[in-house]
This record gives C-alpha cells, structure tokens and sequence, in this order.
C-alpha cells in the first residue's frame, strides 16, 4: 500500500509518500506535466489503472491517494487512481470537497485522500459504500499509511516511528519527514515505511514541496524504472 505524512515546511507544506506496490506490477511512468479540465497538473502515470497516486497542479491543490485493504468494503470496478486526476481538476480545497461530497464511492475500491493547499487539508476516507470527509489545518504533521497484510500491526509499527522520528522532533522537521520514509527496519522490513517482503516492496517516493507560488516536485524511482525526475510549477 502507501505512507503519506504532511509537515510544514517554511512557508509552506511538504507533503511525501512512499509508494508500496506488487513486485510483479509494471512500473509507473515518470511524471509529466498534463491537463486535468482547465488546470496544469504534475502526476506520474500508473500504466495499468491509467491514473495516478500523487499530483499537484498550477492552483497549488496536492492530492495524495492510498489505498485501503479491499476486505473493509465493496470491491469497485474503477481504478482509483482515476480520482486523485478527476480531483487535480479543481481550483480550491472547497472543489475538492464539493467533488468528493458528490462521489459515488461504490464504484471504487476502499481508499484514503488527502488534499492540500494553502496550509489546509482535507481528508476523504472511503470505505467502499460511503465518502466521510473532514477538514486540518497543517500546522501539526500529520502521517496516513496502509497495508494489504497485517494492517493494524503495520499501521502501528510506522505511527511509533513517526512520533519519535518526526513528532519528537526539535529541530528541522521536514529532515526528519525525509529521514522517516526512509525508515527501514532490518528486524521487521514487512512493516518498515520503507517496506520489503517477498511479494512487495516501496518502488518510489515522491516530494511534493508546495509554496506560496510554486510546486517542487520530485519522484524517485527505488526500483530499475529508472533515475530521479524533479519537475516545478508555477502558480
């Protein structure tokens, strides 16, 4: 599955996710700037679901998608990678809330959201009948995480280390978000926020740092995909 952690970071949100898939799963395509409606936006491209986990586009809204186990709800037969593309079509953080109050989570698989701009958030949880949705503020680092085995030990595990890892921190707290997701246990890899097991593993993170004028986008690849890629968008 995924960990997501938000923190803010001078001015602005640093919002980060590692991305956990299947070893047999193509690879994502690089990120690339395309058009979502009327808006520009900077997503890699997931080649068998046709969306995407990550994006940001020119009105500063961040989108960040994982899934959660499909056993908690009704199995959808949409990709959910299509909505966080759906979604990088709005404007403002109240879009993104209208567009998902609106959502017929039936056609999806269970999944967490978290949308960002402008230091608010809003996190849409669905559990494959139902959207229930609330509004943060990102003053306080705030972590999401799933995974497809053990669900409550792993969440467990990666919610210890962000507390004493990043929550605990006094100094540079974006540092300590960067050293977080690449936190790996050699005793317990299945549950690390960098992750391994034998049919899975973290195959990129992803950096989105958002300001007050511009997106800072960089996807690392932690498979043979291929080598970092950094793309900027102006506001």
């Amino acid at each position: 599955m995924c960990t997501v952690s938000v923190v803010p970071c001078g001015d602005g949100v640093r919002l980060l996710c590692n991305r956990d898939e299947r070893r047999d799963r193509t690879p994502a395509r690089p990120p690339k700037l395309i058009r979502c409606g009327n808006r520009t936006a900077i997503v890699p491209v997931d080649p068998d679901g046709g969306g995407s986990w990550i994006g940001v586009n020119d009105a500063g809204l961040a989108i960040a998608l994982i899934n959660r186990p499909a056993g908690c709800g009704s199995r959808g037969a949409e990709s959910r990678g299509l909505i966080v593309t759906r979604l990088l079509r709005e404007s403002s953080l109240e879009g993104c809330a209208r567009a998902t109050s609106t959502m017929d989570a039936r056609r999806y698989q269970p999944f967490r959201l978290v949308a960002v701009q402008a230091g608010l958030a809003l996190l849409a949880d669905a559990d494959g009948s139902r959207v229930c949705r609330r509004a943060f503020d990102v003053s306080q680092p705030r972590m999401l995480t799933s995974s497809s085995v053990d669900a409550a030990a792993t969440a467990a595990f990666r919610g210890e280390r962000f507390q004493t890892i990043v929550l605990a921190a006094r100094g540079d707290r974006a540092a300590a978000q960067q050293q977080f997701h690449c936190q790996k246990d050699p005793e317990r890899p299945s549950v690390s926020v960098l992750m391994s097991r034998a049919e899975a593993r973290t195959v990129s993170r992803t950096t989105v740092d958002l300001g007050p004028r511009a997106a800072y986008f960089l996807y690392e690849p932690l498979d043979a995909s291929g080598g970092p890629v950094r793309c900027n968008l102006r506001f």
